[in-house]
């Protein structure tokens, strides 16, 4: 008896982390708002922002944990956010 194969095509999941970069990405646009990558350091090193460290020793930010602590109210004056026009 002959098996057919499926038709379903394999979809990749969706990330579960991001890089500094992929975060500066993530942030600017969905959020509208630029952080340095110094600045992103400087939150992990403070624990002021959802991080774990990787293989290696890398940088890793969990995104649901992201999107949690930025719709939580992420103070644009404490956190050094800027907005896409400029504002503070």
């Amino acid at each position: 008896m002959a098996h057919s194969l499926s038709t379903t095509q394999y979809q990749k999941p969706a990330p579960k982390f991001t890089s500094v970069d992929g975060l500066r990405t993530l942030l600017m646009e969905t959020y509208g708002f630029t952080y340095s990558k110094s600045r992103l350091y400087k939150l992990t090193m403070n624990n002021e922002i959802p991080h774990i460290k990787g293989h290696g020793g890398r940088v890793l930010f969990p995104l649901a944990d992201i999107f949690k602590w930025v719709e939580g109210g992420v103070d644009a004056q404490d956190n050094g956010v800027k907005k896409k026009d400029g504002a503070k």
